[in-house]
């Protein structure tokens, strides 16, 4: 019985860093995840101009371009859904309906970001995208045929900041991309990805221009979207540590057993 008392009190007055050790290990572990996805587009009106053989070469005058050429912007769909410690949040610039002239512009992003996981082994998790859309009318309002010339810039970038350990069930990513058509097809795709797994940063950037031949009294559309999302999860999960500390109380709870039940047959 002596020898019992002992090991307890032994026991008992590790207790307290053991415990100390357990809830500490139990928290070092939840990670810090920081996403943010961007998209943006922009485009410019170069030159209006008829094409060879309209006895014309300076192009057509301003009030056959004004009002051929008209853009918009709307955000189609968004989200931002968080719980425990994430943080959600997304923010758009958009294009309102508007008349072009030689070097007018118009410029449309999308950006998605967030967080997930804090000190002090706080969990949670966070969803953020934005989907917008774009137009541009173009009408030649002339009987002759005409050159539209575009240049565009697109840029997508997608960033993920990992702050700690990630557990086995920590998550994280991040994604943007700008897709755009006209009345041919596709003009153009690009898109950037990042995630927990693989690159953490990654962005692209493609300017061009469009160049097409509009008949008299005919058109095209160009639309196009752009696209940004990032998510997070973060979960506190048992350390190395504290499944070892789990496992000290356990043998130390295994010998007590033993010892007294020595201590009884004697």
């Amino acid at each position: 019985m002596k020898t019992v008392k002992v090991y307890l009190h032994m026991l008992l007055s590790r207790a307290p860093l053991i415990a100390t050790l357990f809830i500490v290990s139990s928290t070092a572990n939840a990670a810090l995840i920081d996403y943010n996805g961007y998209a943006d587009i922009e485009f410019n009106l170069v030159s209006v101009s008829h094409t060879p053989g309209n006895g014309s070469v300076s192009g057509p005058g301003p009030g056959q371009i004004r009002n051929a050429i008209t853009s918009s912007g709307n955000l189609v769909e968004a989200k931002e859904l968080s719980s425990g410690s994430g943080i959600a949040s997304v923010d758009t610039g958009l294009i309102s309906s508007d008349d072009w002239a030689i070097n007018s512009s118009f410029f449309q992003y999308s950006e998605s970001m967030g967080v997930s996981g804090l000190s002090g082994g706080a969990t949670g998790t966070s969803d953020a995208f934005a989907d917008t859309a774009f137009l541009i009318s173009i009408k030649n309002n002339s009987d002759a045929a005409l050159i539209f010339e575009f240049s565009y810039s697109a840029l997508v970038s997608a960033e993920l900041i990992i702050d700690g350990a990630l557990g086995a069930l920590d998550v994280g990513g991040a994604y943007a991309e700008v897709l755009m058509s006209d009345n041919s097809g596709e003009l153009l795709f690009t898109s950037a990805e990042a995630f927990e797994s693989g690159d953490l940063l990654d962005s692209n950037l493609i300017e061009g221009t469009v160049l097409f031949t509009l008949p008299g009294r005919q058109n095209n559309t160009i639309s196009g979207t752009v696209y940004s999302e990032g998510y997070a999860t973060t979960v506190t999960e048992p350390s190395m540590v504290s499944l070892l500390c789990m496992g000290l109380l356990g043998l130390a709870g295994l010998k007590r057993r033993s010892l007294l039940s020595g201590n009884i047959k004697n």
